[in-house]
């Protein structure tokens, strides 16, 4: 039984000093997306794309936009099994990212159309993400 999904990619509550160059290596945030969609929430994704270059940087959104950016995608999962409360982990690949993407935008249902608009907005993050990377390794993972 499902009983609760959470995607974690790069999130996008961050202070200002982090924005700035942080502490350290590693980037953590809350979640500060309400009411950010659309646009908006593409610059969120594409700044946090560009922290992530320097910074390990770990997000947990129902954003696809958001989503989509990371280079690694993780989908978390809360059950039940004979009264006892779990959690799997597990890495998405490519197709399984398209998928969980669909199901971020469309819920429960996904159609052919959800499908080919998630395939969208990954071909679009990995344009994205070929004109940012530099030498540095990869540190941005989502979790969803």
């Amino acid at each position: 039984r499902r009983a609760e999904t959470s995607p974690l990619p790069v999130s996008p509550l961050l202070s200002a000093s982090a924005w700035n160059g942080g502490f350290g290596r590693a980037v953590a945030g809350g979640s500060l997306v309400c009411g950010v969609s659309g646009r908006a929430a593409q610059k969120v994704a594409e700044k946090m794309a560009r922290i992530s270059r320097r910074k390990q940087v770990l997000c947990v959104t129902h954003l696809p936009q958001l989503a989509a950016m990371a280079d690694t995608h993780f989908s978390v999962e809360k059950g039940e099994r004979g009264g006892r409360t779990y959690t799997e982990v597990r890495r998405l690949d490519r197709e399984q990212r398209r998928r969980e993407l669909a199901r971020l935008t469309g819920g429960s249902h996904v159609s052919q159309t959800m499908l080919d608009g998630a395939e969208e907005l990954l071909v679009q993050a990995e344009k994205f993400l070929s004109l940012i990377h530099i030498s540095e390794p990869t540190r941005h993972a989502q979790i969803s």
